[in-house]
């Protein structure tokens, strides 16, 4: 199986840069009061908007694939790149939370597998879990590929690792 690396889409990547630049503007636009009229409430919000447009360009020119699909399993971003080996992934489904299309991954036996996971990734983790959320969740929107068509990538490679063994 050739690996397949996954990165933002340029579609997700236009629309991060239309809304860093409202935010620059905002942010231009806030300043601009405070120099012109002595309006000293709005340069907090004016150092908020430069804070977001700074967050979103970095984002935008973070270029390490957000998921990646190879013959040994499946890594995520989301999840520190933690390998989700074939051989310990059960089932996995398309879910939507707050409108955000995600793949759920079920493991054969999750506890054990979350103990072999560094501390950081456990202990973020522990509060997915608090905050009711399938703890082993792929964010696959804004992606090259539809989250239909990675569920199906997903799912042809259990189904070789199902018949090899």
């Amino acid at each position: 199986m050739e690996e397949i690396i996954l990165k933002k889409s340029k579609k997700t990547d236009f629309i991060l840069m239309v809304t860093s630049i409202v935010f620059l503007l905002a942010g231009i636009m806030c300043l601009l009061m405070v120099l012109l009229k002595k309006n000293e409430d709005v340069l907090v919000l004016s150092f908020i908007c430069f804070g977001y447009f700074l967050f979103i360009t970095i984002y935008i020119f973070y270029d390490k694939p957000l998921l990646v699909i190879n013959e040994k399993g499946i890594r995520a971003s989301n999840i520190g790149m933690v390998l989700f080996p074939w051989s310990e992934i059960e089932n996995a489904k398309i879910t939507s939370i707050l409108g955000i299309k995600t793949i759920r991954l079920s493991l054969k036996d999750s506890k054990s597998f979350r103990e072999k996971m560094p501390f950081s990734i456990r202990f973020i983790l522990f509060f997915v879990r608090l905050a009711l959320f399938p703890e082993f969740m792929l964010n696959v929107s804004g992606l090259e590929y539809t989250p239909e068509q990675i569920l199906l990538i997903i799912q042809e490679n259990m189904n070789k690792e199902q018949l090899s063994t």
